[in-house]
């Protein structure tokens, strides 16, 4: 871990050795220019932990930033290499902080996509399917906590998350512009 702390120190100008343990981690934590980092960071130090005890995986996946962290376990990327894409990926995402949020939904994929067309969310996508009866929403803010609205008036669990990013949507895309 303290040699990707020490990686991401050049791109956050922070260590993480010293994020991990301070008082205000739940807080720095909302910023996704330290939640990406601190999670590949663990990731990748947990991969190399197992990989140092003789574990080798025959495969590795990853969804979201632990896409870049699998390919680290796979090595695909090196340690730098990985480290810099995080950073960068997570600069760029941060500057579109604001225009979304996401939503655990206890709905199929199918379910959750004809709900919030029913109720008019054009913008609402499906950012992952966590379960059979369980996906993320990610939308615009008023859209998702229009949804969220909806469904408890219909019944349906829906849990706004506490992210201020409209991860795996259309409008993160604009993110990728910086690569």
């Amino acid at each position: 871990f303290q040699s990707f702390s020490a990686l991401f120190e050049y791109y956050i100008s922070e260590k993480l050795t010293d994020l991990l343990f301070a008082e205000d981690l739940p807080q720095r934590l909302a910023d996704t220019k330290i939640a990406q980092p601190m999670l590949f960071a663990v990731q990748a130090a947990l991969s190399d932990c197992l990989f140092s005890q003789g574990v080798k995986p025959a495969a590795v996946f990853g969804h979201s930033v632990g896409e870049i962290a699998a390919a680290y376990a796979a090595k695909a990327l090196t340690a730098a290499e990985a480290v810099a894409i995080v950073a960068k990926r997570s600069q760029h995402q941060d500057l579109l902080a604001g225009e979304g949020k996401m939503a655990a939904v206890v709905l199929s994929a199918e379910a959750a996509v004809a709900f919030a067309k029913a109720n008019h969310l054009d913008n609402i996508c499906i950012a992952a399917i966590n379960a059979a009866n369980s996906v993320t929403i990610s939308g615009p803010s008023e859209e998702v906590l229009a949804f969220r609205d909806a469904a408890r008036k219909a019944q349906i669990v829906a849990h706004v998350l506490d992210i201020n990013y409209p991860f795996h949507h259309p409008i993160i895309d604009r993110a990728k512009d910086a690569f």
